[in-house]
């Protein structure tokens, strides 16, 4: 078939090259003629210039120059002056382009024709590579004559030679198809094909890859089966006109070395058998898919799970092996190294699985709606020698943060035991830990801890508790040389644990406001259903102030326990006091009434404090003030002026006390004596 094909190709090739001859000998008959009727029987320069362009031309399709000649000028024509030009290398390099039109047109033929002859010499030839470099030349002039096409000639050559190279290529498409078989587990290959031939010329028309797709793809589904476990024997069988590769499948359980020694057994047969170009073609098509798989089916299996496992040198030294056969195989480019950095990249897997299991597992801890919590009793100091700053006080906070925590320093302990990138991957997963504890805990529990207030306490706590182990951790751990940062995400979720705090506060206050809400504030005491109203709200407030500070004293430190009761307490008496000053005219009656209901509330809470060893007025400011105010309902008018002046009363400012002394005592001119004593 190859041979009945090649010898109508030659023949079109000698058609058209007859053709083309005649074509050219009668344009330049019919130019010449043009240029030359009005002087028959000379020749000059440009015209002598011309035909030596014309005779160049020529050379490329055979054309007998002399001949072509003496049929343009006859007897008188000056040939010799023709070839004293064209014997002149100098007169040759100093000829002008022309625009005419048949000089256009023959210097595309010049090419056309030279590549005719060549073309048949190589078609005579015989040789797959050399016959479609030649019909790629050809077409290749083709689309330079594209501007031509109103020359029949050149329209019927260029469809001949999209015939023929069409038709070659099939012919070699389908030798280089037919000399690869695989069959399931079988490779066949054809031992008398000239392979070399064959994947030049599909290479140098860029259609090897494209011819050997099938062939690749069978291969692949053969790999990928040795890469997903199945263990083989291999044997090779040499026939005549055939080598065979028969595989027989044994095992389902293949080792690394196994999968390995197996691939590369598949790819060096057809890499003795074929070419490096056929072996390079293939790996081009499938090789990035088979190493992708390898990694996703084997090499991710040896990923460490714990850091002791991290130790790449376990497998490292099989698959730079590996690698590199298939490098000098060529079924992988010499820059192909993504098994080596697959498996020195362990550490990084590790560290990036770690994470996310990590983070999966904080997820599902932070939305889970348990409040368990516990008592910390911490060391003195976590930095030696640096207690302040570090103290973790002993109070109360949730399992679930003391479990965060404990992953924390879980990720950090391994800090001393792994690479510096992966050391980043750990830090900023803790750093990750605490923001998701940020995010989702408002989320999932805002609710409960707005209302609560022993969960509002708690989470307060532990937004203090991480915020001091992230700047404990900030003093222990390095990463080249640089300390780890922790304090802007410390100072973030300090803020965030006193913000609901403060919460509480404001709640609780609001609380304590309604319960001040007496009609008329203070006055009227004396009367039976007001001063019971008073006593009433006192009692009331009492009640609350009780039941919350037995809340702070069990979760908080006991010294800011104290400080945050006492601003409760404080918020409360500051309430009577404004309301003492409401007063205009207390009255003897209302006097003692009003003495009976402060001193209550001042004793009950004096005795809510009793407890603590510092003075109760470092925690309620306005306390003595207070105090002092239900002192002065039962005392004389000279003895609070005394008190003043001896500097005993320095909580007030002489308005102040001027104003009591006008509503407790009547006017009178003794009144007015006394008040003129203030100092």
């Amino acid at each position: 078939m190859l041979d009945q094909r090649k010898k109508n190709i030659e023949n079109d090739l000698e058609q058209s090259k007859s053709q083309l001859r005649l074509y050219f000998e009668q344009s330049l008959i019919d130019e010449q003629n043009e240029a030359t009727k009005d002087q028959p029987s000379s020749l000059n320069v440009d015209s002598c210039a011309s035909l030596l362009r014309y005779q160049e031309l020529l050379q490329g399709i055979s054309v007998d120059f002399a001949t072509v000649s003496k049929k343009l000028y006859g007897p008188n024509g000056s040939y010799t002056e023709v070839l004293d030009i064209m014997e002149s290398i100098d007169g040759i390099n100093k000829l002008i382009d022309y625009n005419q039109s048949v000089s256009d047109v023959a210097d595309d033929l010049l090419s056309f024709g030279s590549l005719i002859n060549e073309a048949e010499e190589l078609f005579t030839n015989g040789a797959f590579v050399d016959i479609v470099m030649g019909i790629q030349a050809m077409n290749e002039v083709s689309k330079k004559l594209e501007t031509l096409e109103d020359i029949p000639l050149l329209l019927d050559f260029r469809n001949r030679a999209t015939t023929v190279t069409q038709n070659t290529f099939t012919i070699m498409q389908e030798a280089l198809i037919d000399s690869i078989y695989i069959s399931h587990w079988n490779i066949v290959v054809n031992s008398n094909v000239p392979y070399s031939d064959l994947v030049k010329s599909l290479s140098h028309m860029n259609m090897l890859e494209k011819t050997l797709s099938q062939v690749s793809e069978k291969l692949k589904g053969i790999l990928i089966c040795l890469i997903e476990g199945s263990n083989i024997e291999a044997k090779q069988d040499i026939g005549d006109t055939n080598t065979s590769l028969i595989v027989k499948k044994t095992s389902e359980n293949a080792g690394l070395n196994d999968i390995l020694n197996n691939i590369t057994t598949i790819i060096e047969f057809l890499y003795s058998n074929t070419t490096a170009e056929v072996v390079s073609s293939i790996g081009s098509i499938i090789s990035n898919e088979i190493i992708q798989k390898l990694i996703e089916l084997v090499l991710s299996s040896y990923i460490p799970k714990e850091i002791d496992q991290i130790n790449s040198d376990k497998i490292r030294p099989f698959i730079v092996e590996f690698q590199q056969k298939l490098k000098t195989l060529e079924f992988i480019e010499e820059s192909n190294n993504d098994l080596e950095d697959y498996v020195n990249n362990f550490s990084n897997m590790y560290a990036r699985n770690k994470r996310t299991e990590l983070l999966a597992i904080i997820q599902n801890l932070l939305s889970r709606k348990d409040y368990e919590s516990e008592r910390l009793k911490t060391k003195e100091s976590d930095i030696e020698g640096d207690p302040s700053p570090f103290k973790i006080p002993d109070f109360h906070i949730s399992l679930r943060a003391i479990t965060c925590m404990g992953i924390i320093y879980d990720l950090m302990g391994e800090f001393d035991r792994i690479e510096n990138d992966s050391k980043l991957i750990l830090y900023q997963t803790t750093r990750d830990i605490i923001e998701m504890w940020m995010a989702i805990m408002p989320i999932s529990h805002g609710k409960k801890l707005s209302t609560i207030p022993q969960l509002a306490i708690i989470f307060h706590n532990d937004c203090i508790y991480f915020a001091k182990k992230m700047m404990v951790l900030s003093n222990q751990y390095r990463i080249k040389d640089k300390r780890v940062f922790y304090l802007d995400t410390a100072v973030r979720i300090q803020n965030l644990g006193k913000k609901y705090l403060e919460g509480l506060l404001d709640t609780q206050k609001e609380e304590f406001k309604e319960s001040l809400k007496i009609p008329s504030g203070l006055g009227n005491a004396s009367e039976r259903n007001k001063f019971k109203k008073i006593d009433n709200c006192i009692n009331q407030l009492l009640m609350q102030l009780t039941g919350i500070s037995k809340i702070l004293l069990d979760i908080l430190p006991h010294s800011f326990a104290w400080k945050v009761l006492g601003s409760l307490a404080n918020y409360i008496f500051m309430h009577f006091i404004r309301d003492m000053f409401k007063l205009k005219d207390i009255s003897s009656l209302e006097s003692t009434s009003l003495y009976q209901l402060l001193h209550k509330l001042t004793d009950e809470v004096g005795q809510l404090f009793n407890d603590e060893d510092n003075s109760i007025n470092m925690y309620i400011p306005l306390y003595s003030k207070l105090e002092k105010i239900s002192n002065m309902l039962d005392m004389r008018m000279v003895d609070i002026v005394e008190s003043w002046n001896d500097n005993r009363l320095e909580e007030f400012n002489r308005e102040e006390i001027k104003f009591l002394i006008q509503a407790l005592f009547q006017n009178s001119d003794f009144r007015k004596q006394q008040i003129k004593l203030l100092k």
